[in-house]
C-alpha cells in the first residue's frame, strides 16, 4: 500500500495550517489541523475513490489543482480558502489489517511539527 502526504496552506496569510494523508487502497483520507489536536476523517463517496487513486498515483510534488478530486475530498467547501501541496508518496507496511488506520494516523501526525502546533495554540505564530 502507498500513502500520499500533503500540506494545507491558508491562501490568506500563506501559513501552514494542516497536514493530510490519503491512502486509496485503505480508503483513508484524513487531515490533522494545527492547534486542534485531533485527526479529522474525511468522507469520500464510493464513486470518487478510483479518481482519487489515479490522481495520487500520477501526482508530482508541488501544488495540487484546486478542482481535483483530492482537494474536493480533503477540503470540500473550504477549498477556496486553502491550497494543497503534495509532499511525497511513500510505501506503508502494516502488520495486520487492524493496524492500517493507526499506522496511517502515525504518518499523518508526523507531518505536523509539534513545536509549530504548540506555538500556534499559544497564539505565538
Amino acid at each position: 500500500m502507498t500513502a500520499s502526504a500533503f500540506v494545507i496552506v491558508a491562501i490568506e496569510g500563506g501559513g501552514y495550517v494542516a497536514g493530510a494523508v490519503v491512502a486509496p487502497d485503505a480508503r483513508y483520507c484524513s487531515i490533522y489541523w494545527l492547534g486542534q489536536g485531533g485527526i479529522e476523517r474525511r468522507f469520500v463517496p464510493a464513486g470518487s475513490w478510483k479518481a482519487l487513486e489515479n490522481e495520487c498515483r500520477t501526482m508530482q510534488s508541488g501544488p495540487v489543482s484546486s478542482d481535483s478530486t483530492l482537494v474536493r475530498s480533503l477540503l470540500g467547501e473550504k477549498a477556496a480558502s486553502y491550497f494543497v501541496q503534495h509532499l511525497h508518496t511513500t510505501p506503508v507496511t502494516v502488520e495486520s489489517p487492524a493496524a492500517v488506520a493507526s499506522q496511517l494516523d502515525k504518518l499523518l501526525r508526523s507531518l505536523v511539527p509539534s513545536r509549530l502546533s504548540l506555538r500556534q495554540e499559544r497564539g505565538e505564530d
